[in-house]
């Protein structure tokens, strides 16, 4: 199977986005969620909580900010007809029912200093494709917005393991345990109260951009061990007392010591994924996954997941996909303390080369005092204040490499340091809470969006509605019934010439009396049939996604109110308003 890790077309799902807030509780703290950062708006004194309607509003206001930020990008693309003709032409070759034809039509051509499109856009032959582009255009910038993730295929996760041995991938409950001398975990059972993530198995395709947009992609052999397991932090134990040893028990050494991942230690937070079906029915068709195992290239761009999944998401293994999102790591620049503290580690290493910037320096002081005793002389101020300027510009020693003689340029050398110590000066951009969400870039905003459901998603609140299985019993037990009544012989379902419902349910349970016949598949009535159920419940499918999303986005409302009522009954009713 491909992999299919492209953050350029990854979309933030949009039942996520709408599901995910169902059932907050308004009058709950919930700062936990931003590890105690309480959002500048959201501030009331030192001691401030920030309760469920605060959070709602918080995670909307960062939905808003991004949608603003890519409606404004739109906005400038209409503005430019070199951006608008070439965005146009790509959507006619990624169209298939788009004419090809419109690739010379959306071109631009110039008379007399005027560009214009070989076509006018809303005439009448090219209007229809032209608004609809438009809109598409619109649709992918604004409506689904973007976010770091993809997709994998679900494959199972039988065989990891040598039998015997424990299943390799579980859900992780924050129930206390125990290791032994052995390394194996001992868990109480008794003190599970939540689950916090489920263990995966990816393919190792992660990565991070520099300030400029370049994408490096990290390599596997750095970070995992052969086998794909993760290589952990020897140094630093995570001991009981810290809050992070339960959601690190999946990192336990030979020692039967809990570590951390080097990778997550360089990186916060890359083991950490979103994962989501669809449909996304509700929560109990989202998972918190954390990896914990890398595949190689060679297997695809599959994912395992622990076997329980197949009950609770419905996953199963037909080639369906596990979509996900993520983290975005997007490297700061270097600060100044850490391009001196480079420069003092090159010095420390080269000896040599900070001898012959001294000694450059100490020249080029020796000549620039010399200049300026001249200027002086003749009492010409500017020419003088520009010698002290140029003093002030230079006083850095990798400013004199040239001066030195030495080979190559600073930067090259500076370069060169880098590599050779890799990630030690390395730092991401991270949501600052002392800022207003339009303050903070596309990639911070969609951490901390990303850090809400993450922590919802390991809410003890939410329990119950991520572990109870999909499923419609209910839904399934009416048809049965409803079928008894259609189908069924009237002597069997009436008593007294009246239908008994008590008849109808007990013969309900029972599935060797379903009375709905057997259809012959070569008939065309039948194929007739089952193409009119077919079509109805595709109907269906829509009003009950919309029922589902609406009852999520109706809990997060302080009042609901029709500006006009709604009015039943006669005319006469209606004039008077009764």
């Amino acid at each position: 199977m491909p992999v299919h890790n492209d953050t350029a077309h990854a979309n933030f799902a949009t039942q996520i986005r709408k599901l995910v807030m169902a059932g907050v509780n308004k009058t709950k703290d919930y700062s936990h969620y931003m590890k105690g950062k309480i959002p500048l708006l959201y501030r009331r004194g030192k001691k401030s909580s920030f309760n469920g309607e605060d959070l709602i509003n918080f995670y909307n206001e960062l939905i808003i900010a991004n949608m603003v930020e890519t409606f404004n990008e739109v906005n400038a693309l209409l503005q430019d007809k070199s951006k608008l003709s070439e965005a146009f032409i790509s959507n006619v070759i990624n169209n298939a029912r788009e004419s090809k034809d419109n690739i010379l039509a959306y071109s631009l051509w110039e008379i007399n200093g005027d560009v214009r499109f070989l076509m006018p856009l809303f005439g009448g032959m090219l209007s229809h494709d032209a608004q609809a582009a438009l809109l598409s255009i619109y649709k992918k910038k604004v409506n689904k917005q973007k976010i770091q993730g993809g997709s994998y295929v679900q494959a199972s996760a039988w065989g990891i393991n040598k039998i015997g041995e424990s299943p390799s991938l579980q859900f992780i409950t924050n129930a206390d345990f125990t290791i032994d001398a052995k390394g194996n975990k001992i868990i109480d059972p008794s003190t599970a109260t939540n689950v916090l993530y489920a263990e995966c198995q990816i393919p190792f395709e992660l990565s991070y951009k520099k300030p400029n947009g370049e994408v490096i992609q990290l390599v596997q052999s750095d970070w995992c061990h052969a086998d794909g397991t993760l290589k952990l932090d020897t140094k630093n134990e995570i001991k009981k007392d810290d809050p992070r040893y339960k959601h690190y028990q999946s990192f336990v050494d030979s020692e039967g010591k809990v570590r951390q991942p080097l990778i997550d230690k360089q990186f916060p937070g890359i083991l950490d994924f979103v994962a989501y079906r669809i449909p996304t029915e509700g929560s109990y068709s989202m998972l918190n996954l954390k990896a914990v195992r890398f595949s190689t290239k060679v297997e695809g761009g599959i994912i395992k997941v622990p076997f329980e999944g197949t009950t609770i998401a419905g996953f199963d293994f037909d080639i369906d996909k596990l979509f996900f999102m993520r983290k975005e790591f997007t490297q700061k620049n270097l600060t100044k303390d850490q391009i001196r503290d480079v420069w003092q580690g090159i010095y420390k290493e080269h000896p040599e080369i900070k001898k012959a910037l001294l000694d450059a320096k100490s020249d080029a002081i020796k000549g620039e005092a010399l200049v300026s005793k001249i200027f002086n002389i003749f009492n010409n101020s500017d020419l003088a204040e520009g010698i002290v300027n140029l003093e002030a510009e230079v006083k850095s020693l990798n400013k004199y490499w040239a001066e030195a003689g030495l080979e190559g340029t600073a930067k090259q050398v500076f370069d060169e340091y880098i590599k050779q110590h890799p990630y030690k000066y390395i730092t991401f951009e991270e949501y600052n809470y002392d800022v207003l969400p339009m303050y903070n870039n596309k990639a911070a905003r969609n951490n901390a969006l990303l850090e809400i459901i993450q922590n919802r998603l390991q809410d003890p609140e939410t329990f119950n509605a991520r572990f109870t299985p999909g499923g419609f019993p209910n839904a399934s037990h009416a048809a049965r019934m409803l079928r008894e009544i259609i189908f069924s012989d009237p002597s069997d379902i009436t008593e007294n010439g009246v239908i008994s419902l008590n008849k109808i349910e007990t013969r309900s349970k029972d599935k060797s009396l379903d009375p709905e016949p057997n259809y012959d598949p070569t008939l065309i009535t039948t194929i007739l049939l089952y193409d009119e159920l077919n079509a109805i419940a595709s109907k269906l499918i829509g009003v009950f996604a919309n029922h589902n999303t609406n009852h999520s986005l109706a809990g997060m409302m302080e009042e609901f109110s029709l500006l006009n009522p709604i009015l039943f009954g006669t005319m006469v009713g209606a004039v008077l308003n009764i």
